[in-house]
């Protein structure tokens, strides 16, 4: 039997590390509570050169 490996979400949220700094720390305690997974990130450089990483999760449907 085969099982669907893709989760269903019912919830997207998005972080930017040049915005808010401590992004970091509030996407690990959503990913610690194995509720949300990592839908996919980016990283480059804003219009001023400095680094700027951003982050995409998902809550699944239980």
């Amino acid at each position: 039997m085969e099982t669907n490996p893709l989760h269903k979400v019912s919830e997207i949220k998005t972080f930017s590390s040049s915005i808010w700094p401590d992004e970091e720390v509030a996407i690990n305690k959503l990913l610690a509570t194995k509720k949300w997974i990592l839908l996919g990130c980016a990283s480059g450089t804003d219009r001023d050169g400095s680094p700027m990483h951003e982050w995409v999760l998902g809550k699944i449907v239980p």
